[in-house]
């Protein structure tokens, strides 16, 4: 029999997917958009740097063209039973900087980053995706396996990427400093 035991906490990671063209979106706007993150979360450990989104034109229609992105990680770390009410709160900011016809400025994508995998959150059900409450869904976005992660055959094309991939390897070996020092690992 397995005996049930709290999980290690996880780093929350975010993508924001923003419209850097004809929107009003700017660097001021991005930085508002992390201020009400770091309200909700707590101090921001880690921010990317900008970079053009080109890997689908999936948010082109209701975002408009030319889209950015970056990420940015949490000092906090979250208990993995979290994600679920994560999810549902950058939904709500979501809307919340929404334009007033209703339409996104921007895409925010919360995900957990633990020594295992990478868990990303979602409102879409799919044959691989795991229900966990409230309308929300997980995946495994990422494995840790063989000293370094793997895709899965539903990773993200832009997960799946180089950069991505090696920002996550070097979070992954700050957050299993961190847990070794909590003597959580």
């Amino acid at each position: 029999m397995s005996i049930p035991q709290e999980p290690t906490p996880a780093r929350l990671v975010v993508s924001i997917i923003f419209a850097t063209q004809g929107t009003g979106c700017s660097d001021s706007f991005i930085d508002v958009i992390c201020a009400a993150l770091e309200q909700e979360f707590g101090k921001v450990n880690f921010v990317s740097s900008v970079s053009l989104f080109t890997q689908t034109d999936y948010y082109e229609q209701e975002m408009g063209e030319r889209l950015s992105r970056i990420f940015i990680s949490f000092e906090k770390l979250q208990p993995r039973a979290q994600l679920a009410p994560i999810k549902l709160l950058t939904n709500a900011l979501e809307l919340r900087f929404s334009r007033p016809d209703g339409t996104r400025q921007c895409n925010i994508d919360p995900g957990f980053l633990t020594v295992e995998n990478f868990i990303l959150a979602t409102g879409k059900n799919f044959t691989h995706r795991i229900y966990l409450k409230e309308g929300i869904f997980s995946e495994v976005t990422l494995l840790f396996q063989g000293g370094k992660f793997q895709t899965l055959p539903w990773t993200y094309w832009d997960y799946a990427a180089g950069n991505v991939v090696e920002m996550l390897t070097q979070m992954r070996k700050a957050l299993i400093a961190e847990l070794k020092s909590l003597k959580l690992l």
